[in-house]
This record gives C-alpha cells, structure tokens and sequence, in this order.
C-alpha cells in the first residue's frame, strides 16, 4: 500500500508534448496555420470547443495604429 501511495499521476494536461512545431517559415502567416495545424493535432483540449482553444493559444500579430515613422 506505502508504494501505491507515492506514485503521482500525471494529468494529460501536464504531460510535455512529444515534439514542438516547426518555427522556420518564410513568413508569419505560414507561421500561424503551421501552429494551428500543430496545435489541433498535439494539443489536449480542456473544453469541447477546441477551435476556440487553438485561436487562443495560436501566435499572432500586432501592429501599431501610428507606427513610428523614424523606424524603418
């Protein structure tokens, strides 16, 4: 009974993926559908709505409204 007491278990939540997604793209949007398409197939999902869970946990961008002009 002792041993049965100190093994954990592991939440598949809590398990680290077996790989991660590639990150050399040619650009950002090729970026994105690669981690999506990373994420729909790798992911464990905490609710039924997974596209909801990929567009949260996929990469984005943000541009400024007023960029800086001095900065090319």
């Amino acid at each position: 009974m002792i041993s049965a007491c100190s093994q954990q278990q592991v939440l598949p939540e809590k398990r680290p993926s077996a790989g991660l997604p590639d990150y050399r793209q040619t650009d950002f949007q090729r970026y994105i559908a690669d981690n999506k398409r990373w994420l729909r197939e790798n992911r464990h999902y905490l609710s039924d709505d997974l596209e909801l869970e990929i567009a949260i946990n996929s990469p984005f961008e943000l541009k400024p409204e007023h960029p800086n002009p001095d900065i090319s």
